[in-house]
């Protein structure tokens, strides 16, 4: 088939994918309701709170009150969205909206916020919309290698996994998060900058960022990206332009001030309300003094670091070349601390800053210079994810949820190459199974568990559609280590916690950090 009737029959076929994203985000809706009533965590509380700090009390205490222990630390852009819910919830349950009034969970509460999680997930079925209007790229090359799924089924497969992803289902609406409609956010940023809409694709991220910090991860990408390849190029005369000969090209300074002005308009938005209240909210965003690591490991570079500490403290006691001291290499104690390593140097938030710094260094180089010379359609988002995937190994106090701003782009990527698939393939389970110990309670882990295979199952089964070369090596779909998952589940949820519960509680938690 030609590529011109190959666009043609995407284009046909786009309503009708249009129509696939929208009946399976009205069925998800009705999985969503159902959750409503299981387990929640502290986060939760932590955004009920969030709604009582912005309804009841002036802008300027938004960043200092301190009733709870659960402190708004989001940037401007959440408090606004947590003050447009107060509203609402106002005519819900005033109740949930008094700052003294800890830990309030009304069934009416209970369901406004659940509802809430679920609204906002339209960012992310408008994202998943976009993708499959997206005619050409991975969609336009299934036939040509053999895929069995149809013209245009790679993009409605990337949506559809999008929107069921397993770890936004069981963070947002069981844990209790608004990750989805942040994730819409990131992916509409990046599509746009995808194709050709630089301005539009820096107001969305400005905005993200102005949501949910962590985004920070993926700026350098970004920056970098709009910087060489929108910024920079050959233009007409009478273009605004400084020339570069080193690089061989022209400085658009029109391009720049208008990327510049919409971030700064954006940040004005933000944080103009806040201007004499800088310093406190900058503390409340990034709150060193929690410790490298956060109460349950995420699978990083300083689990290796903490277990390996760990180890050499254990045989140098036993050997009797080391005393053990009071407060000092206890990691291992589930607690949101700062702590001394006992053997290895003890980190500090800027040690982790400059490796993070020298890891991303060459992820920035490829960006500026891609080895084809031009940027592929695929650049961006590389980028993107790696500079995440490195701060999340390398950054200070990184949850285990951060794994979710890497989830999301790998399954952007996942059917441009099967290069892309085998990685999705490994990473996605392993990344979901680290998102387990979220949820632990009984009712709920039998939840987790067929969600996971379910979606696991559904993932290969996608691949090997696009993928048929796969299918000769079964290993390449479900590689070993993801098989490895099931007697790691044995053990931490079920064989040690029975065995070792009294002694070693943390155990479980080391064991999946490490595995993962």
């Amino acid at each position: 088939m030609s590529f011109a009737a190959q666009w043609i029959t995407m284009a046909k076929n786009a309503s009708g994918f249009h129509t696939d994203v929208i009946l399976v985000a009205t069925g998800l809706t009705f999985l969503k309701l159902l959750f409503s009533q299981l387990y929640y965590s502290t986060d939760f509380e932590v955004h009920r709170n969030w709604l009582a700090i912005t309804h009841s009390l002036p802008l300027s205490k938004w960043y200092s009150e301190n009733t709870s222990q659960w402190t708004l630390d989001y940037p401007p852009y959440f408090a606004y969205f947590e003050w447009s819910l107060s509203q609402l919830a106002a005519l819900v349950d005033p109740g949930m909206l008094n700052v003294s009034n800890l830990n309030y969970a009304s069934g009416a509460t209970v369901m406004f916020q659940r509802v809430s999680v679920i609204v906002s997930d339209a960012a992310l079925v408008a994202a998943c919309l976009a993708i499959v209007s997206d005619v050409g790229g991975a969609a336009s090359k299934s036939a040509t290698r053999g895929g069995r799924g149809g013209v245009g089924a790679p993009a409605l497969w990337t949506a559809l996994l999008l929107l069921c992803n397993f770890g936004l289902l069981i963070v947002d609406h069981i844990h209790f998060q608004y990750n989805g409609m942040l994730t819409g956010l990131l992916i509409g940023s990046l599509l746009c900058i995808r194709r050709g809409h630089a301005k539009a694709g820096a107001l969305l991220f400005a905005a993200l960022l102005n949501f949910k910090h962590i985004y920070l991860y993926c700026a350098p990408a970004l920056f970098v990206y709009l910087l060489r390849h929108y910024c920079i190029g050959r233009f007409s005369t009478g273009h605004l332009a400084v020339k570069l000969p080193a690089i061989g090209g022209s400085l658009s300074v029109a391009r720049l001030a208008s990327l510049g002005g919409i971030v700064l308009a954006v940040l004005a938005t933000s944080l103009a309300p806040f201007a004499y209240h800088i310093p406190q909210l900058l503390s409340r965003l990034f709150p060193f003094k929690r410790g490298l690591c956060h109460a349950y490991w995420a699978p990083n570079f300083w689990t290796l670091y903490n277990c390996l500490d760990k180890l050499l403290e254990i045989v140098g006691c036993r050997l009797g070349l080391l005393t053990k001291q009071p407060g000092v290499g206890v990691m291992t104690g589930g607690l949101v601390e700062e702590f001394e390593h006992a053997v290895l140097p003890s980190i500090r938030p800027v040690h982790t800053f400059l490796l993070t710094a020298l890891f991303l260094l060459p992820i920035l180089y490829r960006t500026w210079s891609p080895v084809s010379g031009k940027p592929s359609r695929t650049l961006c988002i590389e980028s993107a994810v790696l500079c995440a995937w490195t701060a999340y190994n390398f950054g200070w106090h990184v949850h285990e949820k951060a794994i979710l701003l890497i989830i999301p782009l790998l399954i952007l990527l996942m059917f441009e190459s099967e290069f892309h698939a085998r990685l999705a393939l490994l990473v996605l389970p392993i990344g979901h199974f680290s998102l387990f110990p979220l949820l632990f309670t009984s009712y709920e882990c039998w939840i987790k568990y067929s969600l996971f295979a379910s979606y696991t199952l559904a993932t290969a089964h996608a691949v090997s559609l696009e993928f048929p070369a796969l299918l000769s090596a079964p290993s390449r779909l479900l590689p070993p280590c993801v098989i490895g998952l099931a007697p790691l589940l044995l053990a931490s949820d079920w064989l040690l916690p029975q065995l070792l519960a009294p002694r070693l509680p943390f155990l479980p938690l080391m064991l999946t950090s490490l595995y993962c």
